[in-house]
């Protein structure tokens, strides 16, 4: 199964959904099948940095 999150913009928008991402690895999904998708604020840095592949 594949996962898409859409954060931008601000912490509050962005923390919470790498918090869903850390979630769904906990429960076994490969950090492959999910992907962020976001603006080109601090998301563009922030997601790739905590090890998720993202797409503005």
């Amino acid at each position: 199964m594949k996962f898409a999150l859409a954060a931008a913009g601000t912490g509050g928008h962005v923390f919470p959904a790498l918090a869903v991402g850390h979630a769904l690895i906990e429960r076994g999904i490969a950090r492959d099948d999910i992907v962020f998708f976001g603006g080109d604020r601090m998301e563009r840095v922030t997601v790739p940095a905590a090890g998720f592949r993202f797409v503005e």
